[in-house]
């Protein structure tokens, strides 16, 4: 074969590698977020089944959950926006708090709350 082809064969194959990578998604590209903390009571006991909603504000679409045995909540794959977080546990006051995502954040939210009467608390 002529040097010529040869080379442009080298060329087309270099272009073809630097397209092929560059169409590769990036596993730790993402346009989602997450919101997670720990509910605990005023002495620091973990709340078990606290009921947790994340409410997007310009959609209103709402995410449930709950808190685990250990009194952790989770919300994850959350769109980048303005979101409301609610948690309420009977014998305790509702906390309620306004969070703004962006992407690839994760918003650490820590709550102990107080007996009914007084108000969940950010810790």
């Amino acid at each position: 074969m002529p040097k010529s082809i040869l080379r442009l064969s080298g060329e087309v194959l270099s272009l073809f590698a630097i397209v092929s990578l560059l169409s590769i998604p990036s596993s730790s590209q993402t346009t989602f977020g997450s919101i997670t903390g720990t509910i605990t009571d005023s002495s620091g006991g973990v709340i078990i089944g606290a009921s947790v909603t994340v409410t997007n504000e310009q959609t209103g679409a709402q995410r449930p959950g709950s808190s685990t045995g250990a009194g952790v909540f989770n919300v994850t794959d959350l769109n980048v926006g303005s979101y409301t977080l609610h948690v309420d546990s009977p014998g305790f006051t509702a906390f309620e708090r306004g969070l703004v995502l962006s992407a690839n954040k994760i918003i650490n939210i820590d709550s102990n709350g107080s007996r009914t009467g007084s108000t969940f608390a950010q810790r």
